[in-house]
């Protein structure tokens, strides 16, 4: 009640400071808007548009150029892993380990490549159903 309260509050304060403006006498809008009022906006027009493309490039080449698929001494197959969250806390657990150099999740797939020496699959299973989330090793011959 207290949000929906604040909103409709200032929804109407808005609306009554624009109404104020918008019948301002037209010479101090002039005035306002030879000091360079437009001149941010442009600036700030261009900026975005820049953000905009930016971002989608960066997209773009994602989707034409792929990352290679690490070479990992251990795969994982990860169950319950839907967000980024997720994939931050199975990381966290897995890279507690001396042993486990990098480990790079795939969220589509639920597989979590793990690389580093003497790695054991037993123990990186428990850390991970010790985050919350069921695992076990998808290498066929491995730990």
């Amino acid at each position: 009640m207290i949000y929906l309260g604040t909103v409709i509050f200032m929804s109407i304060l808005f609306r009554l400071l624009f109404e104020g403006l918008l019948d301002a006498p037209p010479i101090l809008m002039d005035h306002v808007q030879a000091h360079g009022v437009t001149c941010i906006g442009n600036l700030s027009a261009v900026l975005l548009s820049l953000l905009l493309a930016g971002l989608s490039t960066r997209r773009l080449l994602r989707r034409l150029y792929p990352a290679a698929v690490l070479e990992a001494d251990l795969v994982l197959k990860v169950q319950g892993m839907s967000c980024q969250h997720c994939v931050f806390s199975v990381r966290r657990a897995l890279e507690g380990f001396e042993a486990a150099d990098e480990a790079v999740p795939d969220l589509d797939s639920g597989l979590m490549r793990v690389s580093g020496e003497r790695l054991d699959a037993t123990a990186l299973v428990a850390a991970i159903r010790k985050a919350g989330f069921d695992a076990e090793s998808a290498d066929a011959g491995r730990g």
